[in-house]
């Protein structure tokens, strides 16, 4: 006679618990996506000019299997100008600071705790000030924050890279000046010259075509 199979009660929760994991791992995932889309549609109600770079964060054993599903993109570049997201050709570059100050920054902040995989923020050529160190220091994770031709000073550039050493603070007090879109900007860190301004394979790109060729 054939013995059977006998399962016990435990046995079978711990089945129905493992077997449920990935389901719940995908809901998650989801509902982080759809909470990164939100934090987006309410930064552009903010600032119509920004725009962001979408990077897929399959994890890697999934995308050999050709997995890379469109609710794995997260943000990972917020720019409040569209020149570096965009591309802007030098004549679609703003001339002067874009209305975004450092209370506009405050309304955006919870948006950009959101971004789980938030890693450059592009604030150049607005009107952020010394106001907004302390809230920059909120942002641990992030790699590089550009306020390139921004209110911020020589000594809040230096604060905020004294709390933040991880982080590149893209600011001309912290950098050697190089030449770009006819005027001057901020090259390699002068503590490192070997630097090179990271340029990921970007997956997607949301940007409002509306602003090029505006000269805004």
């Amino acid at each position: 006679m054939k013995r059977r199979l006998r399962l016990t009660i435990r046995t079978l929760l711990i089945l129905s618990l493992v077997s449920a994991l990935p389901y719940c791992w995908v809901a998650s995932e989801i509902a982080q996506h759809r909470t990164e889309h939100e934090a987006l549609a309410h930064m552009r109600v903010v600032n119509p000019r920004t725009c962001v770079v979408w990077t897929n964060q399959t994890p890697a054993w999934l995308q050999r299997f050709g997995v890379a599903p469109e609710w794995m993109n997260r943000i990972s570049t917020v720019d409040a100008t569209g020149v570096t997201c965009g591309r802007l050709e030098a004549k679609d570059r703003p001339q002067s600071k874009i209305d975004f100050d450092d209370e506009n920054l405050r309304e955006i902040a919870d948006d950009l705790k959101n971004l789980k995989h938030l890693t450059e923020i592009w604030f150049q050529v607005t009107k952020i000030s010394d106001k907004s160190v302390d809230l920059f220091g909120e942002f641990p994770n992030v790699e590089l924050i550009c306020l390139h031709e921004t209110n911020v000073t020589e000594s809040g550039a230096r604060e905020m890279q004294e709390r933040m050493p991880a982080t590149y603070i893209y600011h001309p007090s912290l950098y050697i000046p190089v030449r770009m879109y006819g005027r001057v900007m901020p090259g390699p860190p002068k503590r490192n010259s070997q630097y090179e301004l990271r340029n990921p394979h970007f997956s997607t790109y949301d940007v409002d075509e509306s602003l090029k060729g505006t000269g805004q």
